[in-house]
């Protein structure tokens, strides 16, 4: 991406500017601390971030995508290709638990 900057002229300051942006992005979240009976609970919540449910809302003056829940039918193949093992009755109850605070999180942040 720096090289097409360059490449179309851009400033050298404005290329600095792109680099730092670029590698506070990189940058990894805060830490957070785990109890060691939700770890395996709370990798797999984070390895299906990807694998979320949604519905398209809109209006004639707005759209937004709206998170449903989790897709229950990938699951254990996530937790078995991430390395993380097979899925416990608990550890099932735990994912569903993030799974609901996400939602309610996510809706309080859209109203």
């Amino acid at each position: 991406m720096l090289e097409d900057l360059r490449a179309f002229g851009y400033p050298p300051e404005e290329i600095q500017k792109a680099a730092a942006d670029l590698m506070a992005q990189r940058r990894a979240p805060d830490a957070f601390a785990v109890h060691p009976h939700n770890a395996f609970a709370v990798r797999l919540f984070l390895a299906m971030q990807t694998q979320w449910s949604s519905v398209a809302l809109s209006t004639m003056s707005a759209a937004r995508m709206v998170r449903t829940g989790l897709k229950y039918e990938v699951l254990e193949i996530t937790a078995r290709l991430a390395g993380l093992g097979e899925i416990s009755a608990d550890d099932f109850i735990r994912i569903r638990n993030m799974e609901i605070d996400a939602l309610e999180a996510w809706a309080e942040a859209a109203a």
